[in-house]
Protein backbone atom coordinates (compact mmCIF):
# COMPACT_ATOMS: atom_id res chain seq x y z
CA UNK A 1 0.00 0.00 0.00
CA UNK A 2 3.18 2.67 0.80
CA UNK A 3 5.11 1.86 -2.74
CA UNK A 4 1.81 1.01 -4.93
CA UNK A 5 -1.19 3.18 -3.07
CA UNK A 6 -2.54 6.81 -3.11
CA UNK A 7 -0.97 9.98 -1.42
CA UNK A 8 -3.61 9.21 1.24
CA UNK A 9 -2.45 6.21 1.49
CA UNK A 10 1.12 6.70 2.18
CA UNK A 11 0.32 9.24 4.45
CA UNK A 12 -1.33 7.07 6.27
CA UNK A 13 1.27 4.54 6.06
CA UNK A 14 3.81 7.34 7.67
CA UNK A 15 1.36 7.80 10.48
CA UNK A 16 0.83 4.27 11.40
CA UNK A 17 4.62 3.47 11.60
CA UNK A 18 5.38 6.51 13.84
CA UNK A 19 2.33 5.73 16.04
CA UNK A 20 3.63 2.03 16.17
CA UNK A 21 7.31 2.96 16.95
CA UNK A 22 6.37 4.97 19.80
CA UNK A 23 3.51 2.05 21.22
CA UNK A 24 5.30 -0.76 20.83
CA UNK A 25 8.96 -0.07 19.91
CA UNK A 26 11.78 -1.77 18.26
CA UNK A 27 11.51 -4.74 20.44
CA UNK A 28 7.31 -5.36 19.74
CA UNK A 29 7.71 -4.64 15.93
CA UNK A 30 10.48 -7.20 15.53
CA UNK A 31 8.14 -9.99 17.46
CA UNK A 32 4.84 -8.56 15.70
CA UNK A 33 7.02 -9.03 12.19
CA UNK A 34 7.45 -12.42 12.68
CA UNK A 35 3.79 -13.24 12.77
CA UNK A 36 3.56 -10.52 10.01
CA UNK A 37 5.81 -10.81 7.69
CA UNK A 38 4.68 -8.17 5.99
CA UNK A 39 4.71 -5.16 8.57
CA UNK A 40 8.01 -3.55 8.24
CA UNK A 41 7.18 -2.56 4.54
CA UNK A 42 5.53 0.32 6.48
CA UNK A 43 8.91 1.56 7.55
CA UNK A 44 11.86 3.22 5.66
CA UNK A 45 14.97 1.17 4.36
CA UNK A 46 17.06 1.73 7.12
CA UNK A 47 14.89 0.78 10.09
CA UNK A 48 13.80 -2.15 7.71
CA UNK A 49 17.27 -3.30 8.27
CA UNK A 50 17.51 -2.28 11.96
CA UNK A 51 14.72 -4.74 12.20
CA UNK A 52 16.24 -7.69 10.74
CA UNK A 53 19.30 -7.46 13.16
CA UNK A 54 17.27 -7.21 15.99
CA UNK A 55 15.38 -9.81 15.06
CA UNK A 56 18.43 -12.28 14.50
CA UNK A 57 19.47 -11.45 17.71
CA UNK A 58 16.35 -11.95 19.28
CA UNK A 59 15.46 -15.00 17.75
CA UNK A 60 19.11 -16.32 18.86
CA UNK A 61 17.83 -16.30 22.23
CA UNK A 62 15.81 -19.49 23.98
CA UNK A 63 12.14 -18.56 24.86
CA UNK A 64 12.55 -18.41 28.70
CA UNK A 65 9.21 -18.29 29.69
CA UNK A 66 6.71 -19.53 26.96
CA UNK A 67 3.59 -18.28 28.82
CA UNK A 68 5.06 -14.59 29.27
CA UNK A 69 6.00 -14.76 25.38
CA UNK A 70 2.38 -15.85 24.38
CA UNK A 71 1.10 -12.83 26.95
CA UNK A 72 3.34 -10.16 25.41
CA UNK A 73 2.46 -11.17 21.80
CA UNK A 74 -1.32 -11.26 22.95
CA UNK A 75 -0.32 -7.38 24.61
CA UNK A 76 1.76 -6.55 21.30
CA UNK A 77 -1.07 -7.88 18.75
CA UNK A 78 -3.83 -6.13 20.55
CA UNK A 79 -2.11 -2.57 20.36
CA UNK A 80 -1.08 -3.10 17.33
CA UNK A 81 -4.87 -3.65 15.95
CA UNK A 82 -5.89 -0.80 18.38
CA UNK A 83 -3.48 1.61 16.37
CA UNK A 84 -5.29 1.07 13.02
CA UNK A 85 -8.95 1.75 14.19
CA UNK A 86 -7.66 4.67 16.34
CA UNK A 87 -6.30 6.14 13.32
CA UNK A 88 -9.63 5.36 10.99
CA UNK A 89 -9.03 3.02 9.20
CA UNK A 90 -11.84 -0.21 9.77
CA UNK A 91 -10.59 -3.45 10.58
CA UNK A 92 -12.60 -6.52 9.54
CA UNK A 93 -11.07 -9.90 12.17
CA UNK A 94 -12.14 -13.55 11.15
CA UNK A 95 -11.99 -16.30 13.69
CA UNK A 96 -13.37 -19.34 12.05
CA UNK A 97 -14.02 -22.71 13.57
CA UNK A 98 -14.09 -21.24 17.15
CA UNK A 99 -15.29 -24.58 18.67
CA UNK A 100 -11.59 -25.37 18.62
CA UNK A 101 -10.08 -22.56 20.33
CA UNK A 102 -8.22 -23.21 23.32
CA UNK A 103 -8.60 -21.20 26.51
CA UNK A 104 -5.02 -19.01 25.65
CA UNK A 105 -6.84 -18.26 22.33
CA UNK A 106 -10.47 -17.16 23.78
CA UNK A 107 -8.67 -14.87 26.44
CA UNK A 108 -6.71 -12.97 24.28
CA UNK A 109 -9.92 -12.52 22.36
CA UNK A 110 -11.68 -11.36 25.32
CA UNK A 111 -8.58 -8.69 25.84
CA UNK A 112 -9.60 -7.48 22.47
CA UNK A 113 -12.44 -7.35 23.38
CA UNK A 114 -12.30 -4.98 26.11
CA UNK A 115 -9.36 -2.62 24.77
CA UNK A 116 -12.03 -1.57 22.06
CA UNK A 117 -14.72 -1.48 24.19
CA UNK A 118 -13.10 1.28 25.66
CA UNK A 119 -11.93 3.63 22.92
CA UNK A 120 -15.28 5.02 20.96
CA UNK A 121 -13.07 5.66 17.90
CA UNK A 122 -11.48 2.04 18.13
CA UNK A 123 -15.05 0.66 18.34
CA UNK A 124 -16.81 2.39 15.36
CA UNK A 125 -14.06 1.07 12.95
CA UNK A 126 -14.00 -2.67 14.18
CA UNK A 127 -16.08 -5.69 12.49
CA UNK A 128 -15.36 -9.27 14.30
CA UNK A 129 -16.94 -12.15 12.55
CA UNK A 130 -16.87 -15.37 14.66
CA UNK A 131 -17.87 -18.56 13.20
CA UNK A 132 -18.43 -22.16 15.10
CA UNK A 133 -20.20 -25.40 14.76
CA UNK A 134 -23.19 -25.55 17.58
CA UNK A 135 -22.81 -29.10 16.97
CA UNK A 136 -19.18 -28.97 17.99
CA UNK A 137 -19.24 -26.41 21.44
CA UNK A 138 -22.21 -26.43 24.12
CA UNK A 139 -21.49 -23.17 25.01
CA UNK A 140 -19.44 -20.90 22.87
CA UNK A 141 -17.10 -19.28 24.99
CA UNK A 142 -16.53 -15.84 23.09
CA UNK A 143 -19.94 -15.38 23.52
CA UNK A 144 -20.18 -16.03 27.08
CA UNK A 145 -17.53 -13.07 27.34
CA UNK A 146 -19.51 -10.34 25.02
CA UNK A 147 -22.80 -11.07 27.42
CA UNK A 148 -20.49 -10.42 30.13
CA UNK A 149 -19.62 -7.11 28.54
CA UNK A 150 -23.06 -6.32 27.78
CA UNK A 151 -24.56 -6.63 30.96
CA UNK A 152 -21.50 -4.60 32.35
CA UNK A 153 -23.34 -1.86 29.96
CA UNK A 154 -20.24 -1.65 27.86
CA UNK A 155 -21.01 -0.46 24.25
CA UNK A 156 -20.63 -3.70 22.65
CA UNK A 157 -23.04 -4.88 19.53
CA UNK A 158 -23.10 -9.01 18.50
CA UNK A 159 -25.86 -10.23 15.72
CA UNK A 160 -26.55 -13.83 15.41
CA UNK A 161 -26.38 -14.75 12.29
CA UNK A 162 -27.61 -18.57 12.43
CA UNK A 163 -26.64 -20.58 9.44
CA UNK A 164 -28.98 -23.99 8.96
CA UNK A 165 -28.47 -26.68 5.47
CA UNK A 166 -29.83 -26.68 2.65
CA UNK A 167 -33.07 -27.74 2.06
CA UNK A 168 -34.12 -30.68 0.07
CA UNK A 169 -35.45 -28.43 -2.69
CA UNK A 170 -32.45 -25.76 -2.47
CA UNK A 171 -30.52 -28.38 -2.75
CA UNK A 172 -31.71 -30.50 -6.06
CA UNK A 173 -31.65 -26.86 -7.41
CA UNK A 174 -28.28 -26.72 -7.10
CA UNK A 175 -27.36 -30.36 -8.04
CA UNK A 176 -29.81 -29.70 -11.25
CA UNK A 177 -27.46 -26.62 -12.12
CA UNK A 178 -24.10 -28.95 -11.25
CA UNK A 179 -25.05 -31.75 -13.53
CA UNK A 180 -26.64 -29.54 -15.99
CA UNK A 181 -30.37 -31.64 -15.81
CA UNK A 182 -33.49 -31.28 -15.64
CA UNK A 183 -34.98 -30.56 -11.71
CA UNK A 184 -37.13 -33.45 -12.50
CA UNK A 185 -34.11 -35.60 -12.80
CA UNK A 186 -32.15 -34.71 -9.76
CA UNK A 187 -35.07 -35.39 -7.50
CA UNK A 188 -34.27 -38.69 -5.89
CA UNK A 189 -30.50 -37.96 -6.22
CA UNK A 190 -31.13 -34.92 -4.15
CA UNK A 191 -33.09 -36.75 -1.45
CA UNK A 192 -30.53 -39.27 -1.13
CA UNK A 193 -27.57 -36.78 -0.98
CA UNK A 194 -29.47 -34.80 1.51
CA UNK A 195 -30.48 -37.67 3.65
CA UNK A 196 -26.77 -38.27 4.02
CA UNK A 197 -25.53 -34.89 4.61
CA UNK A 198 -28.22 -33.47 6.29
CA UNK A 199 -27.99 -30.46 3.57
CA UNK A 200 -24.50 -29.25 4.74
CA UNK A 201 -22.68 -27.29 2.14
CA UNK A 202 -19.12 -29.05 3.08
CA UNK A 203 -20.66 -32.34 2.79
CA UNK A 204 -22.50 -31.74 -0.50
CA UNK A 205 -19.29 -30.71 -2.25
Amino acid sequence: MKRNGTNDDICYCDNLSKTLWTKLGRSGICTLSSWIPSLPEIFNDDAISDFQTWAGVTNSRSAADAKMSQGRLEYLFAEFVLVILTLGRPILLVYEDCHWADPSMIGFIAQLFRSVCHDSEARKNLLFVNSFRTNEVGTNMIYSHISKFQHAQLPLKHTWIKLDGLSEGVLNNYLSNLLSLPTRLTTSLSRSVHCKTMGNPLCVE
